[in-house]
């Protein structure tokens, strides 16, 4: 035996959700869902599935996705500390590729004085099927790719202050980083243990002491 709801109950059910959303005790119900494992799996199978990369596709090719890149490349540009550290990623990346042997500006602020000590510092920090050549952007529908990670995320760096800019390219800020894992992480920091082993990593504002350090890290 089953029953089926009309149309008015399923109205008011869903006004009532809707309602309880916007409430304390609803907008934390939905902030420790989201933090589930439940969510992330309910999150990986919608992603796998060929409505997900069909629609994120299109939207890709969107005068609206246009427009915002568009935006983004001129609030890059416009700021010099921020034009300097996108400058230093893409050589970064250009040296895991092979297409860059040494950099100036990368032996300065990173420290890494030729493209085998990059590789060398990289492969040491590799998880299981992780090679030079599957370094890259994430894309949907093919094969697991990894980024720069950096254990404390660029965010939390003023890309103003220079000392900043060094430690977030610090060496041990650095490391191989599934692409997936980076999209799905964000800014969120390491646990405490791991950024105490990263003081000489930290950002200015975070303090000697840390009392800048974000209440959730």
């Amino acid at each position: 035996m089953f029953t089926v709801n009309c149309t008015v109950c399923c109205a008011k059910d869903s006004a009532s959700s809707i309602k309880f959303g916007k409430t304390a005790a609803g907008k934390a119900s939905r902030k420790a869902y989201n933090k589930s494992n439940k969510a992330a799996a309910t999150k990986s199978r919608y992603r796998s599935t060929e409505l997900y990369v069909k629609t994120t596709a299109t939207y890709r090719q969107s005068e609206h996705r246009k427009e915002l890149r568009d935006l983004e490349y001129k609030r890059i540009h416009d700021d010099a500390g921020r034009n300097l550290e996108h400058a230093i990623g893409v050589v970064v990346s250009r040296m895991i590729k092979g297409t860059r042997n040494t950099s100036q500006t990368v032996g300065t602020t990173v420290g890494f004085g030729s493209r085998d000590e990059l590789v060398a510092h990289f492969e040491r920090t590799f998880e299981p099927g992780m090679t030079m050549d599957n370094h890259g952007k994430l894309e949907l529908g093919k094969p697991r790719r990894w980024n720069v990670g950096h254990r404390i995320a660029r965010d939390h760096f003023d890309p103003n202050d220079a000392d900043d800019v060094r430690r977030c390219w610090d060496p041990d800020n650095l490391f191989a980083q599934w692409a997936d894992e980076n999209v799905r992480l964000k800014t969120k920091l390491p646990p405490m243990t791991e950024l105490l082993k990263l003081k000489h990593c930290w950002p200015a504002k975070w303090g000697s002491n840390g009392e800048g350090i974000p209440a959730a890290a």
